[in-house]
């Protein structure tokens, strides 16, 4: 997993869940893409709850798994990814 990378798509995800944060609150359950590399989770991306179109597994990446979460929990793991990754680019 190339960290820089990740840190940049996690500067975007943040940026994309804030929007979505104001049009549906913060209660609003997504879909949380996350892997795991050496003990730790990280997530790579999330995407609406849709009954009618449920995620596939040939939409997610190889070793990808999916949480549940309120927009708020996924901001603040977010975040905190965020400190995790500039801390080891440093």
């Amino acid at each position: 997993m190339n960290k820089l990378e990740l840190l940049e798509d996690t500067n975007q995800m943040l940026d994309e869940l804030t929007s979505d944060l104001i049009e549906f609150g913060m209660t609003k359950e997504f879909w949380a893409f996350c892997t795991f590399e050496n003990g730790e989770k990280w997530y790579t991306n999330y995407d609406f709850i849709l009954d009618e179109e449920p995620i596939e597994r040939n939409e997610m990446l190889k070793g990808e798994h999916l949480d549940r979460l309120p927009a708020w929990k996924i901001y603040d793991r977010l975040e905190e990814q965020k400190k995790r990754l500039m801390a080891e680019l440093s």
